[in-house]
């Protein structure tokens, strides 16, 4: 949701059959399709009026204001990776980043766990995490401090500092073995972190 309109997403994997539709705030009638035949996962930005949605393999920037929809960057994944985004996060500093979720390359067979990206102009940057514990999958990510961010894995929480743009250092971990899928700040800068059946944690 932004200050006028209320986004709703769909998507149907199977056929692609999603749409993206905008409808008003005050609760009038008045709505319209802005996409079909896509599958329209919707990551609002920090930035007013701009939404990145995930289409296949492409991601999208869709300007509010002068109500356009640009290819931000296009084909940025992997083939055995498209369309696993499990998320887009946009940092302090307004970064984009997405993670992916674990998969199976259709060519060999082989695991892929969870990666992380940094998003950039026209394509997408592999960031290669150091010295970390095993994990599977990257679930969420929040920025915990200036220079350090937090993964929710499948192994508990990981704490990494950017070294450059391509290798972060880990830091530390909380609660290894343990699911954190998803974070939360609230508006005294708690942080909320929900686990798979080990409850709900916080800062």
């Amino acid at each position: 949701a932004t200050e006028k309109y209320l986004y709703i997403g769909s998507h149907q994997h199977t056929k692609n059959q999603g749409r993206l539709c905008l409808y008003n705030k005050d609760f009038s009638p008045t709505s319209r399709c802005l996409l079909e035949n896509m599958s329209a996962n919707l990551y609002p930005l920090p930035s007013k009026g701009t939404i990145l949605m995930l289409k296949r393999n492409d991601i999208l920037k869709y300007d509010e204001k002068n109500n356009e929809i640009e290819t931000y960057i296009e084909n940025c994944f992997s083939a055995y990776y498209a369309g696993s985004v499990t998320k887009i996060y946009a940092d302090r500093q307004g970064d984009f980043f997405a993670f992916l979720r674990a998969s199976t390359a259709p060519s060999t067979g082989v695991e892929q766990k969870s990666c992380l990206y940094k998003l950039k102009r026209k394509y997408a940057q592999e960031i290669q995490l150091q010295a970390a514990p095993a994990f599977s999958s990257i679930y969420d990510m929040i920025q915990f401090g200036p220079h350090e961010f937090w993964l929710g894995t499948d192994n508990g929480i990981l704490s990494f500092r950017p070294k450059n743009d391509s290798i972060w250092q880990f830091n530390y971990s909380i609660g290894r073995g343990i699911t954190f899928n998803q974070f939360l700040e609230d508006r005294q800068h708690n942080i909320w972190i929900s686990t798979l059946r080990h409850g709900l944690w916080h800062t």
